[in-house]
């Protein structure tokens, strides 16, 4: 992690105050990032670590369009570990 980054999550619970994101568990090994209402400033690069033996991490870039009252995400998609 750089200095930047911040941690939004820890297992399946959030650990940052905005609601807005939430972790989806459809099934044991899928795990989905959910950003509603996204915003301009939700845009640019996530990335997932699993703690196995070796550490497993995927990075996404995440792009948003629109407005704020009707936005998507682009370039995000499950992780499967």
């Amino acid at each position: 992690m750089d200095s930047d980054s911040v941690p939004l999550t820890y297992e399946d619970r959030r650990v940052i105050d905005d609601t807005r994101f939430a972790i989806d568990r459809p099934l044991v090994r899928k795990w989905n990032l959910q950003i509603r209402d996204a915003h301009v400033d939700d845009q640019g690069t996530y990335l997932c670590s699993v703690n196995t033996d070796p550490i497993r991490n995927k990075v996404v870039r995440v792009a948003v369009h629109g407005t704020q009252r009707s936005s998507s995400l682009s370039g995000f998609y499950t992780s499967s570990y």
